[in-house]
């Protein structure tokens, strides 16, 4: 039809077939990875702040902390920071560069052609698409931080309720040496 080929030459005039969406397939990639990522550390910010029984949260740092998998994953989270920090960067300078393209686009809706309407909503499609990734890795980074601050309590806690636990099977040890209980 006559707007299929309205679009295909606009995207051949464009860069080629890929339209305005600059990446393709391998920025898809690292923005469906961020999101995976984000869904990730939500599901364990719910398992670290939910309130279980000491007993389980026991189980869960004894099977951590003698494969030294905490500054494994202090040592992972600061990669991902890093990351998701210049994703962040990257997502911002595509939303202004957007922004600047979506404010050069004006159309008069009464007489504008199919090319123009196409082009106006080109723009406002890249304009979401950044503004959702900025949000994606900005969320995303936030939780990675919260996540690192949440390690950080944990460790202490399992820290303190060693020293405490200890003193208090020492003396029972002693007691039933002296044949106390």
């Amino acid at each position: 039809s006559a707007a299929w080929e309205l679009r295909r030459r606009y995207e051949l005039e464009r860069g080629g077939g890929k339209g305005d969406r600059e990446g393709g397939t391998m920025a898809s990639l690292v923005w469906v990875s961020i999101f995976a990522l984000l869904c990730f550390e939500l599901a364990l910010t719910v398992l670290f702040c939910a309130p279980l029984p000491w007993g389980f949260r026991k189980m869960m740092l004894r099977m951590s902390m003698p494969l030294k998998t905490v500054q494994a994953v202090r040592t992972a989270l600061l990669f991902v920071h890093l990351a998701l920090g210049i994703a962040f960067a990257t997502s911002l300078q595509d939303m202004t560069k957007a922004k600047d393209k979506a404010k050069d686009i004006k159309i008069n809706v009464d007489s504008a052609s199919v090319v123009e309407v196409w082009e106006y909503s080109n723009a406002r499609q890249n304009l979401f698409r950044s503004e959702r990734n900025m949000y994606l890795s900005l969320m995303s980074l936030t939780l990675s931080m919260v996540l690192w601050r949440l390690l950080d309590l944990f460790n202490n806690e399992w820290r303190l309720r060693e020293k405490s636990e200890a003193p208090g099977e020492t003396a029972k040890k002693v007691a039933q040496k002296k044949g106390l209980e």
